[in-house]
């Protein structure tokens, strides 16, 4: 039931893998009893899930962000925190930025959003060079952003007023509040709510502007299992409609479910986006608990999906 299926996204990876599969007595739940189950349980012969192409699964062509050979510190005494940063992202594309602690993640979004101006380099947003939007231009015509502190956009009394403030469509907002299930939160201050509500409330708001590209600073922040498979369908929903979504994340898992590409920022720099497969199956640090579990025995599979599927696929060891 609904319940259970719910219940059964909060399962580690090898567990959820074991269910997805039918598996029988003892559930495995860690990374190496994953792995044990595979082998000895299933046939390998197709060894690759049918996405694991080496292009974007979108296959774009029009650029909506290009960035070339960015340079940005914050103060002149400071290290770079962004050095020769080149990237190009196309419209409809959902890309994800990932990278250590204080790698400059949260600084490239800022960057593209106009909040900081880098010292050399070039930013262009939809064909047009950054400095050129003038006042709210941006804002208005191209980018909305999600922080990693959603407090940081509240200012209403109110839930309701927060929204009400961005948007005067009553029905546009019950749905996004309903599907997002703070529809009963509306009268509470933004303050006042969990860490999680306030995300959601945040992502609310974003969703409202109807931006053309969406800037996620950690958008999976506090957020339980369950409300990640609503925010990848809505990212996958805003794809399909045309609309840019770069994010930066610690969450691979997410990465890998959502991205058409994914790209790591090191030494301020921004590798070649890369498909989720390509990047997280060659990747041993920054990868997934799923490409842990199937490395060796299914290449590129680097979700629970993948692995199941080719679990099915393959068929069981007789």
């Amino acid at each position: 039931n609904a319940e259970a299926e719910r219940a059964a996204l909060f399962l580690p990876c090898a567990a959820r893998i074991f269910g997805e599969t039918h598996g029988t007595g003892d559930a495995s739940l860690t990374v190496r009893e994953g792995r044990e189950y595979l082998r000895g349980n299933f046939k390998n012969v197709i060894r690759e899930p049918k996405t694991s192409g080496d292009v974007s699964k979108a296959e774009k062509t029009e650029l909506a962000v290009k960035c070339d050979a960015v340079c940005f510190k914050y103060a002149r005494e400071l290290p770079y925190v962004l050095y020769n940063c080149s990237a190009k992202i196309y419209k409809g594309e959902i890309f994800a930025v990932l990278g250590g602690n204080g790698s400059g993640k949260s600084t490239f979004l800022s960057v593209l959003a106009g909040l900081e101006k880098p010292i050399s380099g070039r930013v262009e947003i939809l064909g047009k060079s950054i400095d050129k939007y003038k006042g709210n231009s941006l804002y208005r015509s191209a980018v909305s952003m999600l922080p990693q502190d959603p407090q940081a956009l509240f200012v209403g009394e109110s839930a309701e007023a927060e929204l009400k403030q961005i948007c005067s469509d009553g029905e546009k907002i019950k749905e996004l509040t309903e599907l997002l299930e703070i529809d009963g939160l509306l009268n509470r201050h933004p303050y006042d709510l969990s860490g999680g509500e306030q995300q959601r409330l945040a992502l609310c708001e974003v969703l409202l502007t109807d931006p053309k590209i969406l800037l996620l600073d950690e958008p999976t922040r506090s957020i339980d299992m369950f409300f990640k498979n609503i925010l990848a369908d809505i990212l996958k929903k805003l794809s399909a409609r045309g609309v840019t979504v770069i994010m930066v994340t610690h969450d691979t898992e997410f990465a890998a479910a959502v991205a058409d590409r994914c790209a790591m920022l090191f030494a301020g720099e921004l590798t070649q986006g890369e498909t989720p497969e390509k990047f997280f199956s060659e990747n041993f640090f920054y990868t997934t608990q799923s490409a842990r579990i199937s490395r060796g025995f299914y290449e590129k599979a680097v979700t629970v999906e993948q692995i199941a599927e080719l679990c099915r696929i393959n068929g069981k060891k007789e």
